[in-house]
């Protein structure tokens, strides 16, 4: 919507933008295991906890425009059918922003679990729980906040192959650093979720293959949500915040976010997987996902389904084994298929059409991967795999990366990478 359309010869104008990061992390963690038997009850506990630390800085994000201070800086028009996003002029520029101040993040995690076997061995109870806290630094403050996270989950064997189970937990995350609000603030205010599982499972032909049936739903409060309001510094790569803002000490020009109050996720997935031959293991599933913006103060968004989010996604992957011997391993044919159905972006103000939101069609991939396992050399076992990404080159647009404000990049091209995997 108001943006230029493509001449005869598919040339677009452009706009450029860009920063600069660093950053450094570390996380340490421990846990110990153990079991015991009290009055015909069986334990299986684990304790641990960790602690990690993070590091980021970046710089300003507009790197070369008409508009920018010191310009005009055109970078020259980009062809839609030919483009070329790595050549334009100025793009030094992006190296002439020095990095702003550093956020930091610290965090400390403690948990303890406990499966329990009841005596007549066929129900299995597990209540576990974790401690979190963070404690974000940012350039103008800082914010601490800490959660207890529940876990509970019912097992319930109705014979040697089919299993009943039933589970619930809660989440606790803080949101990305750096966020601000309508006001400017730093977004400090952390996520919290909780899900409701039960499903079933059932091994198949003499327990070659294991079938998993799962219905769910997802509830998470304190999601970010950019801004649709310009008044209220919306999120367009070139509004920079009001003055005096947090934002301003490194002149970043971010999105202004909202929290939603509840957003919701709820769907079924099936599940196939295990040995069709002894030369032949495959894996099928398919996930049907229906969300919604149960609370939220966006009126474009209430009450509508989350972005970016297909309804659909099947995927299958088959792995073929060729050859075997006992020196140089197990040779092996992975080929597989994964699709996705079509999606939205933000919902927004309606445009002349009536639309409120732009839609990616859906699309599949096809992989393909080659495998030569269990290679043993001066005492090591080696595993080489070569895949292919996007075996066809299929052409399609990344469905976060699609959206009415303008931005659509392309998925990725087809790709090859190599990996070699020792064990001692």
């Amino acid at each position: 919507v108001g943006r230029p359309s493509p001449d005869a010869n598919g040339n677009v104008p452009r706009y450029v933008s860009g920063r600069q990061g660093a950053g450094d992390s570390w996380s340490v963690g421990a846990d110990a295991t153990g079991d015991f038997s009290l009055y015909g009850f069986e334990h299986e506990w684990l304790i641990g906890g960790g602690r990690g630390y993070e590091r980021t800085r970046s710089s300003g994000r507009q790197v070369a425009s008409q508009s920018r201070e010191g310009g005009p800086y055109p970078v020259g028009e980009l062809n839609i059918f030919n483009p070329d996003y790595r050549d334009y002029p100025y793009q030094y520029r992006i190296w002439d922003d020095p990095l702003g101040d550093p956020n930091k993040r610290n965090d400390t995690n403690f948990y303890v679990q406990d499966m329990i076997t009841l005596p007549w061995q066929t129900t299995r109870v597990m209540l576990a729980g974790g401690w979190s806290r963070y404690k974000d630094i940012l350039p103008d403050e800082s914010n601490t906040s800490a959660h207890w996270s529940p876990r509970i989950a019912l097992m319930q064997d109705f014979n040697d192959d089919l299993m009943f189970y039933a589970s619930f937990g809660q989440s606790f995350v803080p949101n990305s650093l750096g966020l601000l609000n309508a006001e400017g603030d730093y977004i400090t205010t952390p996520q919290k979720g909780t899900q409701y599982e039960v499903g079933l499972k059932q091994e198949l032909f003499n327990d070659r293959l294991l079938a998993t049936l799962a219905v769910f739903r997802i509830n998470k409060r304190n999601i970010p949500m950019a801004l649709q309001d310009a008044s209220l510094g919306e999120c367009d790569p070139g509004a920079a915040p009001a003055p005096g803002t947090p934002a301003t000490y490194d002149g970043t020009g971010d999105c202004r976010y909202m929290l939603n109050g509840l957003e919701r996720s709820q769907g079924v997935e099936v599940n196939i997987a295990g040995a069709i031959t002894e030369w032949w293991n495959a894996q099928i599933s398919y996930a049907y996902l229906d969300t919604e913006v149960v609370e939220s103060d966006d009126p474009y968004a209430l009450g509508r389904s989350l972005s970016y989010m297909p309804k659909q996604n099947v995927s299958l992957w088959n792995k073929f084994r060729l050859v075997e011997t006992q020196n140089m391993g197990v040779l092996s044919l992975g080929l597989g298929l994964t699709a996705w159905s079509k999606s939205h972006g933000t919902w927004g103000p309606a445009d002349a059409d009536g639309d409120m939101t732009s839609w990616n069609p859906g699309y599949a991939l096809v992989d393909l991967g080659l495998f030569l396992e269990d290679v043993q050399w001066q005492g090591q076992n080696l595993k080489f795999s070569a895949n292919v990404h996007n075996l066809f080159d299929r052409t399609y647009y990344d469905r976060r990366r699609y959206a009415d404000s303008g931005t659509i990049v392309w998925g990725n091209e087809r790709r090859i990478s190599f990996s070699v995997r020792s064990t001692f």
